[in-house]
């Protein structure tokens, strides 16, 4: 076990009034860089003591990074006895059992991803359902996909669903429509998602809709951000090509909303947590390919277009929090926790 691990454990037996929430996710997310299997069995411990508090809640990533089954079984045990999901539980656990593997997760996933249910529990039994078998649930999701079509508001998760279906091409274009047309850029993370897990029947639509002002898709209203994020990863969209197809805009208005698109999505990628165990585009590739000089006198690079759209400071914020990540990671890739 980690040093930082016995840290972490000593630091939530603190009081609450003695805790930070910055100082916490640091701590987990060392864990979650650098843990193992190892770490998160003795965390688990320690989370089963105390499941419903949300400071304990911050260790569902590193269950879902280094966790199998017997992780999922516990935690189904004390978050959902007899199957039904415990009102002070977090709702996210309902998606970590089911990527865990527990297959009596199921039935509680159908239940609140296709029937009326709180926001966050509907929105983790759908992701839920993105790792289980669903060919016996054909015809519920497309019926609860096709009830979204030309909405406004829905239940936004069970887009993402589509990539489920046997034969997804169809209604890949009809979301595609409606998320353009008519779905609240409050409302649209789901289909995002949706969209970047279909391959390549969903890849044009992805990038479509990325850089499109009617999906909003850097928005931070309901995650949108998040997903138009993971949904590069899932598609293995690189940073680079996305800053060499916007460098190629010519109109000022479409080039600024794609220069502030990839900054947003840019400070996704220099956050606390990352969305693959292994993300592809290190920042010691990444950077240099931003924000290097072309030459010696002329630099070229994001930070000028950025100030060509007055977005400069934007790009300052950015360039600054890369080049910090930048140094972590060289040290965590030759020292390791």
């Amino acid at each position: 076990m980690l040093a930082i691990t016995a840290q972490l454990i000593r630091y939530l037996s603190l009081s609450p009034a003695q805790q930070n929430s910055t100082v916490l996710q640091a701590l987990v997310n060392a864990v979650w860089a650098g843990g193992s299997s190892a770490d998160a069995r003795a965390l688990l411990a320690k989370y089963l003591q105390h499941p419903f508090e949300t400071r304990y809640a911050e260790l569902l990533p590193i269950f879902a990074r280094y966790g199998d089954a017997s992780f999922a079984e516990a935690i189904f045990a004390v978050c959902c006895p007899g199957g039904e999901l415990q009102s002070e539980a977090p709702p996210e656990v309902l998606s970590l059992i089911a990527k865990l593997g527990h297959p009596a997760i199921k039935p509680l996933l159908v239940r609140h991803a296709f029937e009326p249910s709180d926001y966050a529990v509907a929105k983790h039994a759908a992701l839920g359902l993105l790792h289980v078998d669903c060919r016996d649930l054909q015809q519920p999701i497309r019926a609860a996909i096709e009830a979204t079509y030309n909405q406004n508001l829905f239940s936004e998760y069970v887009p993402a669903l589509v990539c489920k279906l046997a034969e997804p091409a169809p209604v890949l274009a009809r979301l595609y429509q409606s998320g353009t047309e008519y779905c609240s850029t409050d409302c649209n993370a789901g289909i995002l998602l949706g969209l970047s897990l279909c391959g390549a029947e969903g890849a044009a639509y992805f990038r479509q809709a990325l850089l499109s002002p009617a999906w909003e898709a850097h928005s931070s209203g309901s995650g949108s951000r998040w997903y138009a994020y993971q949904g590069m990863l899932n598609l293995g969209l690189s940073f680079r090509a996305l800053y060499d197809e916007i460098r190629q805009l010519s109109a000022p208005e479409e080039l600024r909303y794609a220069v502030d698109v990839l900054l947003v999505l840019l400070s996704i990628k220099v956050g606390p947590y990352q969305c693959a165990p292994n993300p592809a585009e290190p920042f010691l590739d990444l950077y240099p390919a931003l924000f290097g000089w072309q030459t010696a006198t002329d630099r070229h690079n994001l930070l000028d277009l950025a100030e060509l759209v007055g977005l400069e400071e934007q790009a300052d914020q950015v360039e600054t929090l890369m080049a910090l990540r930048l140094h972590q990671e060289v040290l965590l890739t030759n020292y390791p926790c």
